[in-house]
């Protein structure tokens, strides 16, 4: 009697639609391809050998084991936890902005120059979808502050805008170049990022000074302010081995964590770990970085551009089409 197939793990246990996992395992093919379920969803493998099988997950998947079944028998793996999509149709550049009530803005930015109807999206608790059109094109850096006024850099003008829920956006600081991520420190003080190859500090009363140099990136800079009161940033390039660099007060920079392929969004959870949607090693998705030269793939995703943590601690990501949810126990 033939052995059947054996599913040793799943990497990683967590996937957004897209996204490839590896299923690692013993005897996974038989006599022709083999069938794979993720939880109820079919999957098809693209790479498959009796160690391992790697395999996209479907659009239709939802979080539940996953099987092999091959001509010698069925395996159950451990359960792959799939986001759940908020919200299609849309166009972010960045991570999401997440309110103190769980309510979650983003964008429909366009390409620069374009103008969409209305490109600030909120999805409120309850799921309901609002969407506003604040006046400047191509929102793009976004930040919550603790009254609930949004804050959002332009792209297509280079300005910081401040939008209150209705009515036009007011501009903050002007002349940023291509601004695009937006962070902020525990001063009130607002660093935004010209992926020509600039970090700008802007002081709440609006006075601009240059913060830091970086090298330009191909797409837009992300950042983030960390639980040790430095500025964490990402520079997408054409090169496979970008590092997140770190900024002193001072605006010293060094290389802090990497290298990765295209990295982009960035965040801080709630323990004070940094996460990166970014590629590593040939693998796509969202790495926590464990050190210097460390970091570990905890999300399957391809096409991710951004996350942000809830209060509540659930991970809130964006691709280049639409936001997800994905259970912050999944990270661990």
């Amino acid at each position: 009697m033939v052995a059947g197939p054996v599913i040793l793990a799943v990497e990683p246990a967590a996937a957004i639609a897209g996204g490839e996992v590896a299923l690692l395992g013993e005897r996974l093919t038989g006599g022709g391809l083999p069938v794979v379920r993720i939880g109820e969803a079919p999957a098809r493998p693209t790479i498959a050998t009796g160690a391992r099988l790697l395999v996209p997950v479907p659009a239709d998947a939802t979080s539940g084991p996953v099987t092999v079944t091959t001509d010698a028998g069925t395996a159950e793996g451990g359960t792959l936890t799939v986001g759940v999509r908020l919200a299609a149709d849309l166009h972010p550049v960045t991570g999401p902005a997440v309110a103190a009530d769980g309510a979650i803005w983003t964008t429909v930015s366009g390409s620069r120059g374009q103008q969409v109807p209305a490109p600030v999206v909120r999805i409120s608790p309850d799921g309901r979808l609002e969407a506003f059109a604040p006046g400047p094109l191509n929102p793009t850096g976004l930040l919550l502050m603790p009254d609930g006024t949004l804050l959002f850099t332009s792209r297509h003008d280079g300005t910081l805008y401040r939008f209150r829920g209705k009515g036009p956006a007011e501009p903050v600081a002007t002349d940023l170049g291509t601004a695009t991520g937006l962070a902020a420190d525990r001063e009130g003080v607002f660093y935004v990022g010209d992926r020509g190859g600039t970090v700008f500090r802007v002081a709440p009363s609006g006075t601009v000074r240059p913060f830091c140099q970086i090298p330009p990136s191909v797409a837009a800079f992300h950042l983030a302010w960390g639980p040790d009161d430095a500025l964490y940033v990402s520079a997408p390039t054409l090169s496979n081995e970008d590092p997140i660099y770190r900024v002193d007060a001072d605006g010293s920079v060094a290389p802090s964590a990497g290298p990765f392929e295209r990295p982009q969004g960035l965040a801080f959870d709630a323990q004070g770990r940094l996460f990166v949607v970014a590629g590593q090693g040939g693998r796509r998705g969202i790495f926590l970085v464990e050190g210097p030269a460390r970091a570990r793939c905890l999300v399957a995703g391809a096409n991710l551009v951004g996350l942000a943590f809830a209060p509540a601690g659930d991970c809130l990501i964006t691709s280049t089409s639409a936001l997800y949810r994905l259970p912050g126990a999944a990270l661990g």
